[in-house]
């Protein structure tokens, strides 16, 4: 594991798909080479962190939406996105939505079909073919549309959660 996240991660370029494909080119693009996966496990541990903390503690649901989370950072922060990088991220997400009881249905698939939607779009990031303004472009909406997704999730899964005992 150690090799395949650290080490043999660093000597791979910086490609489509990250937000670290902006660094390329420039002098960020040595932090983007060597540190992308010491950015993911930090902003693993913060979530995680401030899921445990959250009223309740880590309850079954925030154990998924945690999971769920974890895989979301890798695809946001990793220094190259493949499509399918995105799999492991809708497979958590349905199991941590089908847990929750929302008030509406729309609550319940709207998590699962918004991940799908960016492993659809991930596709148009590493298409070759299209110019590199097009590709950076591709890369910041993926970027502000996951991150966007893991402050829904995290704040969703942080909120008080329902317990049978609750009912009356």
């Amino acid at each position: 594991v150690v090799h395949s996240l650290v080490t043999f991660r660093a000597n791979l370029p910086v490609g489509a798909g990250s937000i670290w494909h902006l660094a390329r080119g420039t002098g960020w693009e040595a932090l983007a080479q060597r540190a992308d996966m010491a950015v993911v496990i930090l902003v693993v541990i913060a979530v995680n962190a401030w899921l445990v903390t959250r009223p309740g503690g880590l309850t079954g649901a925030r154990l998924y939406a945690a999971l769920a989370l974890t895989a979301a950072a890798f695809a946001l922060l990793a220094k190259t996105v493949w499509p399918y990088y995105l799999f492991e991220v809708y497979v958590f997400t349905v199991v941590w939505s089908a847990g929750r009881r929302p008030a509406r249905r729309l609550a319940l698939v709207a998590p699962p079909a918004a991940v799908a939607a960016l492993g659809l779009w991930a596709e148009v990031g590493v298409t070759p073919g299209f110019a590199d303004g097009l590709v950076r472009a591709h890369d910041v909406v993926s970027f502000a549309a996951l991150g966007a997704g893991i402050v829904a999730v995290a704040w969703t899964a942080g909120a008080p959660q329902w317990a049978p005992a609750d009912r009356g």
